[in-house]
């Protein structure tokens, strides 16, 4: 990715995202005025690649082709002004509150107390952690474009040759990248 320079907006919440998490008119001015004021990189923050295990109120969402649609207006608007935009995938994991978690607890690694949200989390079942990497790596892949993946996707062959292993807990990005390298199939090459 080449930028125009190295001014970067960090990945700072607004809570602008609508009721359902998509992306609003907000939004596109928010970017828009950064795009046009300098940066030549603007990350839009703790965008959920799903919400069945869990939800957070006014965050954006990127897992439905409605969510991602949505977005397009924003990344027009950035790219109008000659900047990029990325957008940094999350979960809420433990940090719900009761509101947000619902009936279920809020999920992590292993039970823990979330003191800022006064919840406590249970641990993670497989069948869930392999749930929650198929999500981030179908959020890394616009589904409209296979050539179209996030910023972290295309630097991952870099980033995963320091690894032992890509199951390997010493390198959760190659955890959740190999799903995607594995969608991507020879278009993978042509990225790194």
């Amino acid at each position: 990715m080449r930028l125009k320079n190295r001014i970067v907006f960090p990945p700072i919440g607004t809570r602008f995202a609508g009721l359902n998490g998509e992306a609003t008119q907000l939004d596109v001015d928010h970017y828009a005025a950064r795009a046009k004021g300098g940066a030549g990189l603007l990350v839009v923050p703790w965008v959920q690649v799903e919400t069945k295990l869990g939800r957070k109120i006014g965050r954006h969402r990127i897992d439905s082709d409605e969510h991602i649609r949505g977005f397009r207006e924003v990344v027009e608007a950035v790219h109008l002004n000659d900047a990029k935009i990325a957008i940094q995938l999350s979960h809420p994991g433990r940090a719900m509150t009761a509101d947000e978690a619902g009936k279920e607890a809020p999920i992590s690694a292993s039970e823990s107390y979330c003191q800022p949200f006064g919840t406590t989390s249970r641990p993670l079942f497989i069948e869930e952690i392999d749930y929650l990497v198929e999500s981030f790596a179908s959020a890394a892949i616009d589904r409209s474009s296979p050539k179209s993946v996030t910023t972290a996707a295309s630097v991952l062959p870099k980033s995963v040759s320091y690894c032992s292993s890509v199951r390997s807990w010493g390198c959760p990005l190659g955890i959740v990248f190999e799903p995607v390298r594995r969608r991507l199939g020879t278009i993978w090459q042509d990225l790194a």
